[in-house]
């Protein structure tokens, strides 16, 4: 079988699933403004971690406060934007207790995160690659049942460190970080940590006792992305997209 170009597969991967329910991920032709969105996004993140190849990649830790509020759909979605602009990227599932990117991609794997950080599988074979160009995953397949321990291994540093030397981005899609811990446990092991909100569903107090466990911590925190943004609320008049996302960074 031919492979599919990185154009074909973005679409394939917008089709309905076997149970007729449309994935989260970006079209090849959608909208400019979601399209520009997820762009200035990752400018933003590039402004507020400034590296030169000799530094390693950037690497992100992305969560939220509470679960729903889109954090593994904009992982995924800016994960694609940085490799469509040609930044080799890494994206991992390191959300162990209620994994969510190997559904979105809608990819069968054999063995995941789980199984390297347990000492079960090389790091090479839990590696999917070329998701489309420049964009390699590592899905978690099941649930630990002590991810904190696994966050904290050896071999969890060794996969960062390795990936910091492979790639120019590593994002790290998280569990909330107002329902476990592992969040920010993973952030102080990362150049820095993005929190997603959601409009007219984030609660603000959950929101600022995310951001005071990042800093007591001692995580580095780069501030919110805003998701389903209305822009009719801001400036009387929007075009409806199937998707809307804003964004606002704190440096």
């Amino acid at each position: 079988m031919r492979p599919m170009k990185k154009e074909q597969k973005i679409k394939e991967k917008s089709k309905k699933n076997s149970k007729g329910v449309k994935t989260a991920l970006m079209e090849e032709a959608a909208p400019f403004g979601l399209v520009e969105a997820f762009r200035n996004l990752s400018m933003n993140l590039g402004y507020a971690l400034p590296k030169s190849k000799e530094d390693g990649a950037r690497v992100i830790c992305i969560s939220s406060s509470i679960a729903g509020e889109g954090k593994s759909t904009i992982s995924a979605n800016l994960a694609l934007s940085l490799a469509n602009n040609g930044y080799k990227t890494m994206l991992v599932d390191c959300d162990m207790r209620k994994p969510q990117l190997r559904r979105v991609f809608q990819t069968d794997i054999e063995v995941g995160l789980v199984d390297y950080l347990s000492g079960n599988a090389a790091m090479e074979k839990v590696i999917t690659k070329n998701i489309v160009n420049h964009l390699d995953c590592v899905f978690a397949r099941r649930t630990a049942p002590n991810p904190i321990a696994l966050i904290r291994s050896d071999r969890f540093k060794k996969m960062l460190d390795q990936f910091a030397s492979e790639y120019d981005y590593v994002l790290i899609d998280t569990p909330p970080i107002d329902v476990v811990s592992d969040a920010v446990a993973i952030a102080t092991q990362t150049d820095g940590i993005a929190l997603i909100t959601r409009q007219m569903q984030s609660n603000h107090a959950l929101v600022r006792r995310a951001i005071s466990e990042i800093t007591f911590a001692g995580a580095n925190f780069l501030g919110f992305v805003l998701n389903d943004l209305n822009l009719k609320k801001i400036n009387g008049s929007y075009k409806k997209y199937k998707y809307k996302y804003g964004y606002k960074y704190k440096y």
